[in-house]
């Protein structure tokens, strides 16, 4: 693709914000701000219908892909410029993630779990639900000003790599458990004997 890739991971529907982010890429190329909208998973009815209305000259920029696998996604996710999953039904958002490990910079909504993951102006932006003038402004900084993109990006990865790791996870959860048991009054085990 010679345009900006901007790619869209999950259930390609109304409740992912699907038609949100085609809507405001839409905009972006209207204004001048050229870019590619690749949508990445199963495709709900109304994004069917949705797109089928597109002229056919707007398809060329707003593109369903379908469920790709994992190897095409990974491609995809490390040429992208961002990530976006404007959604109101996401308890955490695992895709954002995958996106940072890439050193890819996120748009998501503020609805659900998504604004515990992102970090709004650090490593991505937080948008109303629904809000497609504010969703296409951040995209254009982030496509109109790479320095930006890239720190953005970057802060994610590390945020991965501080919060996220397996190691980092357990270890939380492993802390969360003894304090448990310390205010039931149990002593918790410390290794193998303990």
């Amino acid at each position: 693709l010679a345009q900006p890739l901007v790619l869209f991971i999950g259930r390609v529907g109304h409740d992912k914000g699907a038609l949100h982010a085609a809507e405001a890429v839409r905009a972006l190329n209207d204004r001048g701000t050229h870019a590619t909208l690749a949508l990445v998973g199963p495709m709900a009815p109304e994004f069917k219908r949705y797109h089928r209305r597109l002229p056919i000259a707007e398809r060329a920029f707003i593109r369903p892909l379908g469920v790709v696998d994992e190897d095409t996604k990974q491609h995809l996710l490390s040429r992208s410029r961002a990530l976006v999953l404007p959604s109101r039904v996401e308890s955490f958002g695992l895709v954002f993630l995958e996106a940072w490990s890439h050193g890819v910079p996120v748009i998501g909504a503020r609805a659900g779990g998504i604004p515990d993951v992102i970090d709004h102006g650090v490593n991505g932006f937080l948008v109303d639900y629904g809000d497609v003038a504010a969703l296409a402004a951040h995209l254009h900084m982030l496509l109109e000003d790479r320095p930006l993109a890239t720190r953005m990006g970057e802060r994610g990865r590390q945020k991965l790599t501080a919060v996220y790791t397996w190691d980092t996870v357990c270890e939380r959860l492993l802390t969360l458990y003894r304090q448990v048991l310390i205010r039931r009054g149990h002593r918790p085990s410390t290794g193998e004997n303990g």
